[in-house]
Order: C-alpha cells, then structure tokens, then sequence
C-alpha cells in the first residue's frame, strides 16, 4: 500500500497547483489546498501499520536526531506565539513538512518496491505532462489557464485569491513565464529539480548524450522564461559544471552530438539576446526590486538580533500571510524577508538555523558521494534560497526531498546488506 501510494504522490505533485486552482475557484470545493497535507498522514499511516506488521522500527542516526531537535525546538519557541494553533498549523507547512516527508521515506526504504530511479522516471513523465500543458499556454492558447480558471490580471495576486497566468519584469514589456505553477521563482524551482533527475535518470541510458542535449534544447528556454535570477545564475554555473566534468568523455565518444548540441544553444542564446538586449539591463538590475530586497535585510538582520533565539512559526515568510493576514497586508516588508535562510533566523533564532543548515550540510555531502551532479543541484536550490523563499513551492520540495530521501535510504539499506 505504502508504494502504491508513493506512486501516486509523486505523479499528482506536479499538477497540485492546477488542481488547487481548478477545483476550489472555478468549482468552488474549499479546502483542496490540504489535500497534499491529507495525503501525507494517510503515507505516515499507512507506513506506520506496515511497521507493526512486519514488526520492523527504524533505528535512529545523527540525522534523524537533527530533525527531531529541529521539530522540538520550533515547536517550543512556537508555545510563546501570540496565535500558537495558528501558527503551528500553517508554519508547520512551510517550514518542516519536507522533513516530516524525509523521515518517512528516510525509514521506509524496505516498503518500496523499487529502486530511485523508477520513482525518478515517475517523477520525469509526470512532469513532462505538466510542462507540456504550460508548453501550449505559453506557446499555442493560452486561454488553457484562464479556463482553468488561473487570473487574467497580470502581476495581480492577493493571500487566497487565484493565481495570475503571468508575474511580470518591472518596466518592461516581458512576461515571467510561470506555466501551472503559483509563481516563475517556483517554476524555476521545479524545473531545476527536473532538470538534475532527468540528468541523474539517463545515466543509465545508451543514448545518454543526445537525448539529454535535445531535452536540454526543449526545457532551458522554459527556464529563461521564468526570468528569476537566482535560478539562472546557478543553472548556468551548474551546467558549465556539468559539461567540464563530461568533457573527455563527450570529446571522446559524442563528438558529433556535441558540436550540433552548441551550435543549436549558440543560436538560441544568439536570438535570445537579440530579443532581449535593450531591456538587459531592467531584466538584470530591477532597481527596485533590488532595493526592496537590500531594505527588507536590513529590517530582518535587526529583527533577528532583537530575538537571537527566535521568534517562533509563522512570524515571518510565506506562513505569516495567512496568521497575520491583516498586519501582514500593511506592513508586507516586515513578514516577507525574501530569503529562506533569514527567514530562519528571525523564526527559529541562531540555535535553528544552525540545526537546519547541519541537515543540508549532510544530505549535500551525502550526494556528493553519490552523484557530483546531484549534489550541484542540491547546492544551487540551497543558494537560491538565499534570495528567496524556494520552499515555499511544497509540492516541489516534496517531491525534491522525496527523490533525495529515497536515494540516501536506499543506500543506507544496500550498505547495511553488506
């Protein structure tokens, strides 16, 4: 049951945000928002019964005892909130769902049927059909999303209201491409999460080269699309590193591959610029933009020395819209500090935040044992987080540390084998 169920999880992720949008605005269901919550318990049971079934506990490790600190110690910091419920609620959501999702698959490696890269290739055709339907929004009729019933106004978007087809560049003509996904930096997100499974997953397949430099061709403008600066910078750095690594055996054996696959990218980034080259500078700098990201660490830098042990969930970020929605709506640049790892300071104080950041430290090097490219992956989403809230997208962090889960307690079972 609990893979099957796994299964189902990972295929419905990519499509959560249409489905939200469809069902509780054009249909008026409420509520369909928790259905990813829901889904989670009915996992964390059914994985629980398979426990007492089989009679087989998990056994505990540094990181497993990192997370359960972490939990604690939000939880606890949590109790002085003026809105405890609330804030526990909603706070939980954003802020360790995905770990609450890493230690259930973490310890349920023997539940699962196969290995990492069968639940990636899920993953991959799933998302190949969410990409595909924003591919025809943006490219053939865009009116697939206003159907759907996703907001006409461009740039438009209010805590509960529905989602905008477009966020656009401030000062210019250019349309941030989002697809079926709440915002571009969240499109960005999934796709650099695509991006490095799909690289992972054709490491098995013969024509490994070709078909990664055409998929490359068909998702990198999708990513350009997005305009979000963080991600771009760090898929571009990502790839250089990519190809370096690969470049004797692609000299070697796909030389041929290799010249076409630059000559293409060549003249796309040829067109690209030329569409773009006058507003360079709007799309890059974004002055207020900008600005309103140094100001907003200014504010968040002083709150957090005034509460250097935290303040508690749901004081700030994505969370605080809906339990301060009224304050939150006058004083935005005090609840949305636009970056994760701030955010993480103000909420959980210096004693989180070094709890939080251990557990990335070990997954990262974990992956660098396993897979260079991964582990780049991982470090770029981490960097992106830097200058944004990254896992605020749910179901994409879901499904990257469901991925990420999987490998490592695959790994850990075929090392306790040996």
């Amino acid at each position: 049951m609990f893979d099957k169920l796994t299964r189902i999880f990972i295929v419905f992720l990519p499509f959560y945000v249409l489905f939200k949008v469809f069902f509780e605005f054009k249909l008026g269901i409420p509520y369909l928002s928790m259905l990813k919550e829901l889904f989670v318990i009915v996992l964390l049971i059914s994985m629980i019964y398979e426990f007492f079934k089989q009679k087989k506990f998990p056994k505990l490790d540094l990181l497993d005892y990192l997370v359960i600190a972490y939990f604690v110690y939000l939880s606890f910091v949590t109790l002085f909130a003026p809105k405890v419920l609330a804030s526990l609620f909603y706070g939980s959501r954003y802020d360790f769902e995905f770990l609450l999702i890493f230690l259930m698959f973490k310890h349920s490696a023997f539940l699962l049927k196969k290995d990492l890269k069968y639940y990636a290739w899920l993953f991959l055709v799933s998302g190949a059909f969410a990409l595909t339907i924003g591919f025809l929004s943006k490219f053939v009729w865009e009116g697939i999303l206003t159907f759907l019933w996703f907001g006409e106004n461009v740039n438009n978007w209010q805590a509960g209201g529905t989602i905008p087809i477009y966020q656009w560049v401030e000062g210019t003509w250019i349309y941030r491409f989002q697809w079926i996904f709440d915002w571009p930096n969240q499109a960005a997100f999934f796709l650099l999460t695509y991006i490095g499974f799909l690289f992972y997953y054709f490491k098995w397949q013969k024509d490994y080269y070709f078909l990664l430099g055409f998929l490359s061709v068909f998702l990198f403008p999708l990513f350009i699309y997005t305009f979000s600066r963080s991600a771009l910078l760090w898929v571009i750095l990502w790839a250089v590193f990519v190809f370096l690594i690969n470049m004797s055996t692609l000299i070697k054996h796909h030389k041929k591959q290799t010249v076409k696959f630059l000559i293409i990218a060549l003249v796309f980034i040829s067109w690209f610029w030329f569409l773009i080259k006058d507003k360079i500078s709007d799309i890059v700098v974004r002055k207020s933009s900008t600005t309103g990201h140094a100001e907003r660490m200014i504010i968040w830098v002083n709150r957090f020395l005034s509460h250097p042990f935290g303040e508690w969930l749901a004081s700030s970020g994505p969370a605080s819209r809906y339990v301060y929605s009224i304050e939150w709506k006058k004083q935005e640049d005090f609840y949305i500090p636009e970056s994760w790892f701030i955010q993480q300071l103000v909420e959980w104080g210096f004693i989180g935040f070094i709890l939080f950041v251990s557990i990335m430290a070990i997954l990262f090097f974990f992956l660098l044992k396993i897979d260079a490219v991964l582990a780049v992956m991982f470090f770029a989403v981490m960097m992106m987080n830097l200058f944004l809230h990254t896992f605020e997208a749910t179901y994409v962090s879901a499904l990257f540390f469901i991925l990420i889960w999987i490998l490592y307690s695959k790994k850990e079972e075929a090392h306790e084998k040996v």
